[in-house]
Order: C-alpha cells, then sequence, then structure tokens
C-alpha cells in the first residue's frame, strides 16, 4: 500500500521547498508593487488633501489628545479650537502638503553625535 502522503523521492521535496520560495518571492514583490503604488497615491494632491480636511475636524483632535494626555480634564474645548483655527487660514493645506512631501531629513542618530 502507498502512502500518498509521502513524496517517493528527495528531489520531489526540494522542488517543493523550491516552490515555496518562488511563491514567497512572488508574494513579495505583489506587496512592494502594491505598496509603490499606495505610496504615490498618497503624494498626490487629492488624497492629502482629503487627509487635510479629515485630521483639522474638532472631533478628531480631540480625540487624538485623548490618546496623548494622561488627564483628560486638561483637554478643554479651548485647546481644541486652538489647535483648529490655524488649520482655517488660507495657505494651511499648502503648508500641510509641503510638509509631507519635504525630503527626509537625517536619522535620529545621526542628528544626535
Amino acid at each position: 500500500m502507498l502512502n500518498s502522503t509521502d513524496p517517493f523521492s528527495s528531489h520531489q521535496k526540494v522542488s517543493y521547498i523550491k516552490s515555496i520560495k518562488e511563491y514567497d518571492l512572488i508574494v513579495s514583490r505583489l506587496f512592494n508593487y502594491a505598496l509603490s503604488i499606495l505610496r504615490w497615491t498618497f503624494r498626490q494632491r487629492l488624497p492629502q488633501f482629503l487627509l487635510f480636511q479629515y485630521v483639522r475636524q474638532s472631533w478628531v483632535i480631540r480625540r487624538t489628545l485623548k490618546r496623548v494626555y494622561l488627564d483628560h480634564s486638561t483637554i478643554t474645548t479651548q485647546l481644541v479650537e486652538a489647535i483648529h483655527r490655524p488649520s482655517e487660514d488660507k495657505g494651511a493645506f499648502d503648508i500641510f502638503y509641503s510638509v509631507l512631501n519635504a525630503p527626509q531629513g537625517e536619522k535620529n542618530d545621526v542628528l544626535l553625535k
């Protein structure tokens, strides 16, 4: 009687491992390609404008502050408005866009030397 779960020779086992490596390579390449498309998409003005419109909302600012401040009683309407107010200025989105698209600076360990 033959055992159908085992390969007949070591050659088949090696080809199986090779096919897993090929599969991993294909998955890795597809992931990197999808990631590059996503990066390109988020470098465009429209997606960044939508992100800007989202993060400047008072409720988003308040929720973010609640994640940062230990004492939530210090998160006042005045504080939220003080953070939100500059986002209403003319040119605020242009500044947001330029910050997101600025070239990456030096790494922290290099700066601390």
